[in-house]
C-alpha cells in the first residue's frame, strides 16, 4: 500500500485563512451588506473592532483544555472531528469561553447531519464540509503521483511512499513514522 500528500500547503492556507476570517470579524460583516446595512466601526461604535495576528500565539492542546484557551482564543480544527469534544466545544463557543471556530472536520460523514448540536447557528463559527485541502494544485500533484506509481507497478520497481504494516502513514522519502 502507498500514500500521496501534497495537502499540507492547502490546509495551512485554509487555516490561515480561517483565522484571519474569525480575527477580522468577516462572518458578521458579510451579513450586514447582505442584509442592506452598512455598518462598521467608523460609524458604529457598537461594533467590535476586528484583532491582529501579532503577538498571538499558536498551540496544539488537548480537548479537554477548551476553557484554559481564553476568551480572544480561536480554534481551528483541520484534523478530525472528534479530536474534540463536540458538546465542549458547543458550550465554549454558546458561552463565549473561546472566541471562535473553524470547523472543516466533523464528527459524523454524510448522509448524516455533521453535527448533532446547532453550530451553524453560531455567529463565531467557520464552517467548511472538510475541504481545506482541495485545491486544484493538491489534486494535481496527487494524480502525478498516483501514475508515477502505477508505471513503478507495472515496471516492476519499488512504490514510493509505501505504507509500512502497523504504520498510519509514510513521509515523503523517508521513513514511516507512526500513527499518533
Amino acid at each position: 500500500m502507498a500514500n500521496t500528500f501534497h495537502h499540507g500547503a492547502s490546509i495551512a492556507e485554509h487555516v490561515l485563512m480561517c483565522v484571519l476570517m474569525l480575527s477580522r470579524r468577516v462572518l458578521a460583516a458579510d451579513r450586514e451588506p447582505r442584509a442592506g446595512r452598512w455598518r462598521h466601526v467608523a460609524v458604529d461604535a457598537t461594533l467590535p473592532f476586528g484583532d491582529t495576528l501579532r503577538g498571538r500565539r499558536v498551540g496544539v492542546i488537548g480537548p479537554a483544555e477548551l476553557a484554559a484557551m481564553g476568551p480572544q482564543a480561536l480554534l481551528v480544527n483541520v484534523a478530525r472531528g472528534p479530536v474534540v469534544r463536540e458538546e465542549a466545544l458547543y458550550e465554549a463557543l454558546s458561552a463565549g469561553t473561546i472566541a471562535g471556530a473553524a470547523l472543516d472536520v466533523w464528527w459524523a460523514a454524510p448522509p448524516h447531519a455533521p453535527s448533532r448540536l446547532p453550530f451553524h447557528a453560531l455567529p463565531n463559527v467557520v464552517m467548511t464540509p472538510h475541504n481545506s485541502g482541495h485545491t486544484e494544485e493538491t489534486f494535481a500533484a496527487r494524480a502525478t503521483e498516483i501514475a508515477a506509481n502505477i508505471n513503478r507497478l507495472a515496471a516492476g520497481s519499488p512504490l514510493g511512499n509505501v505504507v509500512r504494516a502497523g504504520r498510519a502513514r509514510a513521509v515523503p522519502d523517508g521513513p514511516a513514522v507512526e500513527s499518533v
